[in-house]
């Protein structure tokens, strides 16, 4: 199934990128299942937030809500989002970053979203990747200026900071169980700018290296590390027994990686690369279900799990 969106890139004249031999706007950016049959969705450029409710069967879907989030005068171009559910009241809560030092947070009152605020986490952070567990309200956050993440109370405010050896830019987090967690990271890799005709200067990232981890998120340490060559890599989810990883190749291919988590050695085995949509970024897991969002498309991907095993 597939849901696209509209892309309006002038809205707050929101800059195209290039990275490798391809290039993009930063469209819908991430996605997290709220139940069998809605989904909440993230817009990076229009600063928005969609719930979204679909029939895979029927190959059709509805709008429920959206909300457009400016805060202090400044849009929230999201990466990522986590989806919180008090376990107690049943009460629905979204957390989401946006690349800079700032968490967001809304609640989804009766399909409706409402009364979102932003917190600054650490000042002098920026954050991509986000994770959220139901049995404790303590959200995981990856820093992309240093190799840490961040384990924050949003209710108390209380922080943790649990340095990733071996990482660089980490992009993304997955809690496995109470002990062990995986974690996303990119090289720096070389950047130039490339002059338009119109005289505006595009960056270019040019293909790096990245790699998935196992780290002991109680000591930091490292267990394992997976490397993927001249690869760029976005975000992170797993589902027992495999972490599914969206990728973007060096010439632009994107592909969803299935790599096995083996608890007994602590390693990742068995990868298998999936083709999907071009630049696949935002990824959720559901029961039998699995999304996936697409910067090249603008769009939302929803498939059956089984497609994936």
């Amino acid at each position: 199934m597939k849901i696209t969106f509209e892309s309006c890139p002038n809205k707050f004249n929101y800059p195209f990128r290039i990275i490798g031999s391809s290039g993009r706007y930063d469209t819908i950016t991430d996605c997290d299942f709220f139940n069998d049959t809605c989904i909440i969705c993230a817009d990076r450029q229009m600063a928005c937030l969609y719930l979204i409710e679909f029939d895979l069967e029927r190959d059709s879907y509805r709008i429920l809500d959206s909300i457009t989030c400016i805060s202090n005068g400044k849009p929230v171009h999201f990466e990522l989002i986590s989806i919180y559910k008090n376990p107690i009241t049943s009460e629905i809560r979204i957390y989401g970053v946006s690349y800079d030092n700032r968490l967001f947070i809304c609640d989804l009152i009766r399909d409706k979203f409402s009364n979102y605020i932003t917190k600054v986490v650490n000042e002098c952070d920026n954050y991509h990747g986000i994770c959220i567990l139901d049995d404790e309200e303590s959200v995981y956050v990856t820093n992309t200026q240093k190799p840490t993440i961040t384990k924050f109370n949003a209710c108390t405010g209380t922080k943790q900071t649990i340095v990733c050896n071996g990482g660089v830019r980490m992009k993304d987090v997955a809690i496995i169980n109470a002990e062990y967690m995986i974690a996303l990271s990119s090289d720096r890799g070389p950047t130039e700018g490339i002059q338009k005709s119109d005289g505006t200067i595009n960056s270019v990232c040019k293909p790096y290296d990245s790699h998935v981890f196992i780290y002991n998120r109680n000591t930091s340490a490292q267990m394992y590390v997976h490397t993927l060559k001249d690869t760029h890599i976005d975000s992170c989810v797993y589902s027992a027994p495999f972490c599914f990883v969206t990728c973007t190749s060096a010439s632009g291919e994107g592909y969803i990686l299935r790599l096995r988590v083996d608890m007994e050695t602590k390693t990742l085995v068995d990868p298998v690369q999936f083709p999907c949509a071009g630049f696949p970024h935002g990824i959720s897991i559901y029961n039998n279900k699995l999304a996936y969002t697409s910067y090249a498309t603008s769009s939302l991907y929803i498939h059956d799990l089984a497609e994936f095993i």
